[in-house]
């Protein structure tokens, strides 16, 4: 039942659905993060829907992208691509750590974060609009869909997780405490589950597409959280946010 109420605290907290509101503590901070990545697959499950009921739509190829990816990033709340345009803000800043900590705090949004969101939209877009087209059939859709929101959730709990917290994040330091070994354990295991879905399905190269986007993303997430001088919220994000554009770039090298 504590699971079952965290993971609905997860939900509620992490996309745009309707949840109950619960009470919080540390200990259920640190099952929530173990839901991140059943979370991503919710949240894929969605996606799927709503890809579902836009294709019975008379509309052209690029109107179905742009409506499915405004459907994406609106189920989230906008949430992590707030965090993906901050971090944006901070890195190219060319300010020392503290400078760019401060502009990542900064309410206000710079012009990096503007062009660097114009590259990700674009990138994203491009990308639907030739997977669209793919030769592949729906049960391989179907697990691409949950998949890719799951791994990039998963990559970006378990950096949350071993790296050190930024000195000012309340909130990344509520779902680091208490959280040892088996959270992580919890979070790879998921992640695997979800590759081992994927392989038979899709196939390799769908997998190893979704593994290396998922694998930059991190390493994308982690060249930041070194740079800002530790991980919080708005790193999960950018981390999240790149781990999907990447591997929908790769799926298309792919199909």
């Amino acid at each position: 039942m504590n699971y079952l109420r965290s993971f609905l605290s997860a939900l509620g907290m992490f996309t745009a659905v309707p949840m109950p509101q619960l009470d919080w503590d540390m200990e259920h901070g640190s099952r929530m993060t173990a839901c991140f990545g059943l979370t991503g697959a919710v949240l894929g499950a969605l996606y799927l829907l709503l890809a579902w009921i836009f294709s019975f739509l008379p509309i052209p190829g690029l109107i179905f992208s742009v409506l499915l990816l405004a459907a994406v990033y609106a189920l989230t709340g906008f949430l992590h691509l707030d965090g993906f345009m901050d971090v944006c803000d901070a890195l190219l800043s060319h300010r020392d750590e503290e400078g760019r900590r401060r502009i990542l705090k900064d309410p206000h949004c710079g012009s990096f974060a503007v062009i660097c969101l114009f590259f990700l939209l674009a990138a994203n877009l491009a990308s639907v609009s030739v997977l669209r087209s793919a030769p592949a059939g729906p049960i391989v859709w179907a697990v691409l869909f949950v998949c890719a929101p799951t791994l990039s959730r998963c990559a970006a709990g378990l950096l949350l997780l071993c790296v050190r917290t930024m000195p000012e994040s309340s909130l990344g330091a509520y779902f680091k405490t208490g959280n040892g070994p088996r959270v992580k354990l919890v979070l790879a295991v998921t992640a695997l589950a979800a590759l081992a879905t994927l392989l038979p399905f899709a196939g390799f190269p769908c997998t190893a597409a979704l593994t290396g986007g998922t694998l930059l993303g991190t390493l994308l997430g982690l060249y930041a959280a070194r740079r800002l001088g530790g991980v919080n919220g708005d790193v999960s994000g950018f981390t999240v946010v790149l781990s999907e554009t990447l591997s929908l770039l790769l799926l298309t090298a792919v199909f």
